[in-house]
């Protein structure tokens, strides 16, 4: 739907609040009406923006998942969403930006009301299950602080990379080489899921 690609490419290029039924219509040069009887407001717009390119990315995400041994680590699992990412950012960047763009909040573990979110995107709702497994794996209580610090520290640097790779001189080097960068920036960050918060792990400690 030609209406879709371009609300895509505007939260991709110029941000969230870009996207509107009158920026869709003077692209395409018809009345702002015409739009209207096609997607009824701009809040749906942005919502399906969010729905189309979050589906994608889930999409890519199962993929792999699927694939994964039954004994798979949680950290395994984790992996395979940040390959995911780096994979949507490297093939469709302006689709991978709108995703981002309209996915904000998604990172944060808790509702308002303390229950685990359930308002946000597939993609992103497999990133927290698998960062609170990856926890209890680790024998640590998921608890909210450690899930979010830990989550955002992950989304962080994926999300990083994946911007990187569509953007500037990085995106003009070889492949190969993007995805080695990847991996280890990756690695690095999955590592940390072996240690609690440093305050947390100093608190009994006596000095000597």
């Amino acid at each position: 739907m030609a209406v879709m690609e371009r609300a895509i490419q505007l939260a991709a290029r110029e941000g969230l609040q870009s996207v509107s039924i009158e920026n869709v219509a003077e692209y395409f040069g018809v009345s702002n009406v015409l739009i209207a009887s096609l997607v009824d407001n701009d809040f749906v717009l942005r919502e399906s923006v969010e729905r189309e390119t979050d589906f994608e990315l889930e999409a890519h995400t199962l993929y792999l998942l699927e694939r994964l041994s039954e004994g798979a680590t949680a950290i395994d699992k984790l992996l395979c969403v940040a390959v995911a990412y780096f994979h949507y950012a490297v093939t469709y960047p302006e689709r991978y930006s709108a995703c981002i763009v309209t996915a904000s909040g998604s990172v944060v573990p808790l509702s308002e009301g303390g229950e685990e979110q359930t308002q946000i995107g597939g993609s992103f709702a497999l990133l927290m299950r698998f960062a609170r497994e990856a926890l209890r794996e680790a024998v640590y209580e998921p608890e909210d602080r450690l899930v979010y610090i830990k989550n955002l520290t992950l989304w962080a640097g994926a999300d990083g990379m994946c911007h990187l790779a569509s953007m500037g001189k990085f995106r003009d080097i070889e492949l190969e080489e993007k995805w080695s960068l990847y991996y280890f920036v990756t690695a690095v960050v999955l590592s940390s899921f072996a240690y609690d918060l440093p305050c947390k792990a100093s608190a009994g400690s006596q000095p000597a």
